[in-house]
């Protein structure tokens, strides 16, 4: 119960507390429902990331995605995702978001992505990679990824991809 209410604090401080998504129009040029497929896209890798899509984890996106944009929106973003064609190449989604998205915005997707992988209480080795692998693509700072990997192992994590990260970064 502590742990839920760690993240439901973190998700409100950077996510909903008027720090919505916003985008400038880069060399893509994104628009409201192709950026919100391809957060879905990169929720969707997570979630599969370990060979297991557990509803736990699907619903936690789906439950944010509702929460943080509304259920019209987020109705919206669901149905276009379906026929989203580059739903599985993850860092090419990624590096979209990169060029579309300012840093914070692009930085407050991480602590989105390792709520989904690690709501369950079992954040895999596979997890790990491909949230770390997302973060590169969307080109995180190294020291900024650790910082936000960090504040979710010490909300009470714990799992053998947690212990040996820790380990390499330590």
């Amino acid at each position: 119960m502590f742990t839920f209410l760690v993240v439901a604090v973190i998700i409100y401080f950077l996510f909903i507390r008027g720090r919505s998504f916003t985008m400038y129009r880069g060399p893509i040029g994104l628009d409201t429902e192709d950026l919100d497929v391809r957060i879905l896209s990169l929720a969707q890798a997570v979630i599969k990331a370990d060979g297991t899509v557990k509803d736990l984890e699907v619903r936690i996106a789906r439950d944010y995605f509702i929460q943080a944009f509304g259920a019209e929106r987020a109705a919206r973003a669901f149905a276009a995702f379906k026929n989203f064609a580059l739903k599985n190449d993850v860092n090419r989604v990624a590096s979209e978001l990169r060029y579309t998205m300012g840093y914070q915005n692009r930085l407050n997707l991480l602590p989105f992505l390792f709520q989904v992988a690690m709501v369950d209480g079992d954040y895999s080795s596979a997890e790990n990679r491909v949230i770390y692998s997302i973060s590169q693509s969307l080109g995180i700072a190294e020291q900024h990824y650790q910082y936000i990997f960090r504040m979710f192992v010490s909300a009470g994590y714990n799992s053998t991809a947690t212990r040996e990260n820790m380990q390499r970064v330590s």
